[in-house]
């Protein structure tokens, strides 16, 4: 399957585009999910949250944290910022922080901030008080549109058969193109991807009316935007802050290339001018590398990664490492992550295994390879740069952290797994790869030195001087 190929036919087509649902185009707002979703089916790979539920505990602060925080109106001259908590990590002094925005938040004027946040994991942190921030949580308003998509279900099966006469109404015509694409797809997957939209369209009907009075009460002239060309909601979002003038702003928060749905669209499509509404008006990238890998359809600005930046000057990369093999979750072919786990602990050489579960494993993780742990696999548990810094062999599937490694490890391998191979391109280089196979082959092909050409080629430096050059750009 190729993916850029099938992206690129599904994108361009009108029939597809042109359909609306109570005043928006649906296809903005459902395609990350169903193109997704396609692909995971067509490569085995799973939802890396598969399994976990929320406790009610975390449920019922966010509603709270909703109800003490909610930002009904902003205080003049206010920043908006919408993040989610995998963005959040714990100090050495034990405070949270928040690794995507608060370098961004400390280059700016306007120390006023409002997070409204989402909660990927259970709440365990509070407003910052130094940013004089506050936090309201989206968890409030998914906990009420979800009590009115039921009662719309029970009570006005009407609208819920328009819904679904639309999703219907994509799937008839983006049919052909998902069948060509993608061999591996039966009808029967096709149908329970179809049945899930249905549920995101009914979700957008009381998220518009939501953002645009939220909105329209606002203050706030930028809005920061985590995720914010995935679709969903945050399309609303998107389409409602601009509605009000509102400048959107993307930093990139992870790994992207040409075979990420979420940040490389048909051209066609990114050309028109109703669906760049949809979507944030700049994306802050890392580099070159990574703005050469996005095709969406509003501008990219080569900024940098503020907190890598700033953590690897902090460490010494030179350090003595340890005889350590690091290998760093994805959470999404647990069958895959499996083998290569019980592969590593046969063949260690004298090494010490350690596995970092993918954040959002973090509650699974023991139970998904309580074997390989029983064998001796030890838990990473580390901040994530001293573990990088400090192990002599590093091994990944396609994430942020395998091209992060190359600044602290030596030897950074790509495994090449069914999710690696669904998203791995041409462009992406100067990483050995190894498979089960050839497992062995990591301790003959070592090397004691860091790969400059390769740390040059990813990542962009001095972000903080792009950062204000490109606020500077947007007061103009």
């Amino acid at each position: 399957m190729n993916i850029r190929d099938f992206i690129d036919d599904i994108d361009c087509d009108d029939d597809i585009l042109n359909i609306e649902y109570n005043g928006h185009l649906v296809w903005p707002i459902i395609r990350f999910q169903v193109i997704q979703q396609v692909i995971n089916f067509n490569n085995n790979i799973s939802d890396p949250k598969l399994g976990e539920t929320k406790g009610i505990k975390s449920l019922l602060i966010g509603i709270v944290y909703g109800i003490i925080y909610f930002p009904l109106r902003s205080a003049k001259n206010s920043i908006l910022i919408f993040s989610n908590t995998l963005s959040l990590y714990l100090t050495e002094n034990k405070k949270y922080k928040n690794k995507l925005f608060d370098y961004f938040i400390a280059q700016l004027p306007i120390k006023r901030i409002v997070f409204f946040e989402e909660s990927n994991s259970d709440y365990k942190h509070k407003p910052n008080k130094e940013l004089k921030s506050k936090l309201f949580s989206k968890n409030l308003i998914t906990f009420g549109v979800e009590i009115l998509i039921k009662l719309k279900h029970r009570f006005d099966k009407k609208e819920v058969n328009v819904a679904q006469n639309r999703i219907t109404q994509i799937f008839e015509v983006s049919q052909k193109h998902i069948l060509v694409n993608c061999n591996q797809l039966t009808i029967e997957n096709l149908k329970e991807i179809e049945n899930s939209l249905v549920k995101q369209l009914l979700r957008a009907t009381f998220l518009s009316k939501f953002y645009n009075i939220f909105f329209f009460k606002q203050s706030h002239q930028i809005v920061f935007h985590e995720d914010g060309h995935y679709g969903g909601d945050k399309a609303l979002i998107n389409y409602y802050a601009h509605k009000s003038n509102k400048t959107v702003i993307e930093p990139q928060h992870g790994f992207i290339n040409r075979n990420h749905p979420a940040y490389y669209f048909g051209k066609k499509f990114c050309e028109n001018k109703i669906v760049k509404k949809y979507f944030p008006d700049y994306f802050l990238t890392y580099g070159k590398f990574w703005s050469n890998s996005a095709q969406v359809p509003n501008s990219k600005i080569e900024i940098g990664n503020p907190h890598l930046e700033t953590i690897s000057k902090s460490l010494n990369a030179g350090s003595t490492k340890n005889k350590c093999i690091l290998i760093i979750g994805s959470g999404v072919n647990v069958n895959q992550t499996n083998e290569l786990l019980q592969t590593a602990l046969k063949n260690s050489n004298g090494y010490e295994i350690k596995y970092r579960p993918h954040p959002q494993e973090i509650s699974l993780h023991l139970n998904r390879y309580s074997e390989s742990y029983k064998q001796g696999l030890q838990l990473d548990s580390d901040s994530l740069y001293t573990s990088l810094n400090s192990c002599e062999i590093l091994i990944a599937e396609m994430s942020t952290v395998l091209f992060e490694a190359l600044l602290f490890c030596n030897n950074v391998f790509l495994y090449k797994s069914s999710y690696t191979n669904a998203y791995y391109d041409e462009s992406i280089k100067y990483f050995n790869e190894i498979e089960i196979s050839n497992f062995r082959d990591i301790f003959s092909i070592k090397s004691s030195s860091y790969n400059k050409e390769a740390i040059d080629y990813y990542w962009t430096t001095k972000w903080d001087t792009n950062f204000c050059n490109f606020l500077n750009s947007i007061k103009q």
